[in-house]
């Protein structure tokens, strides 16, 4: 689910909100480590995963190339239990995550468009990337 807002003043970014929720449970026999910990045969695993995106961005360019600049805001949640006979391990992950943003648009003859997303940062040795071609 997502909504876009633009208008009209330059000086005020636009604005794009995102919302992706994902839930999945299931079982079955396996052998597999989580944190130091072995989980074998008969397994449940359940999980979610949740992000709210707000990318505030201006139109730098808008014509037969569109160029988009800003920042994206992420809220990751993550949310899992794995129990097996032996064991059990649950966990909450919750960050929220700036990154640069920019998307880039071209129409070289009508009706062929050519587009990519971009979200990145890297810190401390650390790389998030959201790549998407459009």
């Amino acid at each position: 689910m997502f909504i876009t807002l633009e208008h009209f003043i330059p000086i005020i970014p636009n604005f794009r909100l995102i919302h992706t929720s994902i839930d999945r449970s299931g079982n079955g026999s396996t052998t597999f480590d989580v944190d130091g910990q072995t989980f074998t045969g008969n397994v449940d695993k359940n999980s979610s995963i949740e992000t709210t995106v707000l990318i505030a961005y201006y139109e730098v360019l808008d014509n037969v190339v569109s160029l988009d600049l800003g920042l994206n805001i992420r809220n990751l949640k993550i949310d899992y239990t794995i129990t097996s006979a032996a064991e059990t391990t649950s966990d909450s992950i919750s960050e929220t995550i700036p990154m640069l943003y920019a998307l880039i648009w071209a129409s070289p003859w009508p009706d062929l468009i050519i587009s990519g997303e971009i979200s990145y940062i890297t810190l401390y040795g650390n790389t998030v990337s959201d790549l998407t071609p459009k």
